[in-house]
């Protein structure tokens, strides 16, 4: 059997070209995802947890804080209620 030379186009070799620039390409991002997802995603999740519970600890702290100023208020209206209660019944 003899083998003839096909003669191609040159788009036709222009777009064999970009098929295995865009193989390579792909090759290449898919070896990224994979070393992204074994190595990279631990690391990126346990940054994300420090900085969200670090993040929620202070919103924590902060929602104490608020709590015990908002007693404190209270406590001082109450206290100015009953000191006023007091003058009155001793001026009565």
């Amino acid at each position: 059997m003899i083998m003839f030379d096909i003669a191609i186009s040159p788009i036709t070799e222009a777009l064999k070209e970009k098929i295995e620039e865009l193989r390579k390409e792909f090759l290449r991002l898919y070896t990224q995802k994979d070393k992204m997802l074994s190595i990279e995603r631990d690391d990126l999740y346990i940054r994300y947890i420090e900085t969200i519970g670090r993040d929620k600890y202070e919103n924590f702290c902060l929602s104490i804080e608020v709590r015990a100023l908002k007693m404190k208020c209270e406590l001082e209206e109450l206290k100015d209620t009953y000191t006023k209660r007091l003058q009155l019944l001793i001026e009565m």
